[in-house]
């Protein structure tokens, strides 16, 4: 059935003030964004690890900003999906989301940037499990 005129074609999300609604404001997309930029600079400033800390704070901050944007954009895309679900369950999936894109960007960060890290090749798993720690 067509759409009456002048009426969108898709079903809008209820503006119920549900708890996905506060992720798609300004302020809070540029929160996360000021956050993952604190993060890098902290893992960047911590010990333990070699070379110029600049280039592992432009690193970190890299993989950090893809994460938490990478995880604001599936949750946008499922919204529809996640809308009448509790608090508790976006909760639960956010996490899941989160830290699957954790994987994802640290995956393909390591393959395509693996030689700008000062970590050796056979440190994946350990650089795996701190990318999973982090999240």
């Amino acid at each position: 059935m067509d759409p009456a005129p002048g009426q969108p074609a898709y079903a809008p999300v209820a503006r119920g003030g549900g708890p996905l609604d506060a992720l798609w404001q300004g302020p809070v997309i540029l929160w996360t964004f000021l956050a993952g930029e604190a993060l890098a600079a902290i893992v960047a400033l911590a010990p333990g690890h070699a070379g110029d800390d600049l280039a592992y704070f432009g690193l970190a901050s890299l993989m950090v900003q893809w994460c938490s944007l990478t995880t604001l954009g599936l949750l946008y895309l499922g919204r529809r999906r996640l809308a009448p679900a509790s608090p508790q369950h976006i909760a639960r999936q956010a996490l899941v989301t989160f830290v699957l894109s954790a994987w994802l960007v640290g995956g393909v960060g390591w393959w395509l940037l693996h030689e700008a890290w000062s970590l050796p090749s056979g440190d994946w798993p350990g650089f795996m499990l701190r990318v999973t720690g982090i999240a």
